[in-house]
């Protein structure tokens, strides 16, 4: 008889153990990502505050992992729901929907704060299940310049400053004056506009090294240029209607 078991732990007080098991199951379904130094800037280095990892055992053995990663939104305390996984050979059995439930049992216990998360089409449709909101984004064009800067929200200092540094293909550049940190898509030429910065923060990122000539971001509202565009969900719990950025994606 199997015996499973479910372990939560804050990253304040994690033992070596739990972060090699935490990894282990996460670098086994993603691939070899969550390295000593990712996991320590990620969760330790934490400029908001510990998250909470969720570890799933059968027999002792680490099948399966997801995060309540402390990503505040506007000052309030937020999670964002992050790195779930299981191991292929335990799928379909409730593993997945059990972490869910134990997500939103440990907001509960925190006074309810606000979690969200940018589903992928997998989880998506069972997130909605277990009643989380959703709200659909769209993508804006900005051919060939940035015409509308009203859509495009700015980027908190430090948070650039603690994590955007770290991630690969996010460079400055100026348009009319203005700074903005933006991310290249695989395409080439493409970028997708993360948000405005101020200059000190901007030139902490390098320029491109080739001109893009096409930039988006995502904005909410719907109009006739984007509707015909698939819509990216945002999924949240707890929340009230406090805009959540999209430069928090690229935290993923």
């Amino acid at each position: 008889m199997n015996s499973i078991d479910i372990k939560t732990t804050w990253t304040d007080n994690i033992s070596n153990a739990e972060r090699e098991d935490f990894c282990f199951v996460v670098n086994t379904v993603f691939g070899p990502f969550c390295t000593n130094d990712y996991f320590k800037l990620k969760y330790i280095d934490n400029i908001y505050g510990p998250s909470a990892l969720i570890i799933v055992y059968i027999n002792q053995e680490p099948i399966g992992a997801c995060s309540l990663w402390r990503n505040d939104i506007e000052g309030k305390e937020a999670y964002l729901a992050a790195d779930a996984c299981v191991l292929p050979a335990y799928r379909g059995i409730g593993i997945y929907s059990t972490m869910l439930k134990k997500r939103n049992e440990i907001a509960a216990q925190r006074s309810l704060p606000l979690l969200y998360t940018f589903p992928n089409k997998n989880s998506f449709p069972r997130l909605v299940k277990k009643g989380w909101k959703v709200r659909l984004s769209r993508k804006v064009f900005f051919i060939p310049s940035l015409s509308s800067a009203k859509q495009i929200g700015c980027i908190d200092k430090q948070y650039a400053k603690w994590w955007l540094i770290h991630c690969e293909n996010i460079f400055h550049m100026t348009w009319y004056g203005h700074h903005y940190l933006i991310k290249a898509v695989s395409a080439k030429g493409i970028a997708r506009v993360l948000g405005c910065i101020d200059k000190e923060t901007a030139n902490l990122f390098p320029e491109p090294k080739h001109f893009f000539w096409i930039l988006y971001c995502e904005s909410e509202k719907v109009t006739f240029y984007n509707k015909r565009w698939s819509a990216t969900p945002i999924a949240f719990v707890n929340g009230d209607n406090t805009p959540i950025p999209f430069w928090k994606m690229d935290s993923l």
